[in-house]
């Protein structure tokens, strides 16, 4: 698992996604097809955005918020089958994010 934090919104949400989506392998999408691929997850008072993308061999799961001014990353990923497995203790893992700092 990668987490980074970066200032501001690093280019949005499709774009992204889309760069996940290249580095699986796969076409990038257009704005009207983002929303059914993301799905929302709240956790305490953090609001998740989160994607789960499979490739040819490599499944790739990214969570990602903005708190303040930055954004955070989450990004999960590895062989498919692998990734499935996991999936539910890299939500559980999600939903367990807390920021002490305030917005």
């Amino acid at each position: 698992m990668a987490i980074s934090h970066f200032p501001g919104d690093v280019g949005g949400d499709l774009a992204n996604v889309n760069r996940w989506r290249q580095q699986l392998g796969l076409a990038p999408v257009e704005a009207a097809a983002l929303p059914p691929l993301v799905t929302q997850l709240s956790a305490d008072s953090v609001n998740f955005a989160l994607i789960d993308a499979t490739g040819a061999d490599t499944r790739l799961v990214a969570a990602w918020t903005r708190h303040g001014a930055d954004t955070w990353f989450f990004k999960f990923s590895g062989p498919a089958a692998w990734v499935g497995e996991q999936k539910a203790k890299f939500t559980a893992f999600i939903e367990s994010v807390r920021f002490t700092k305030p917005e």
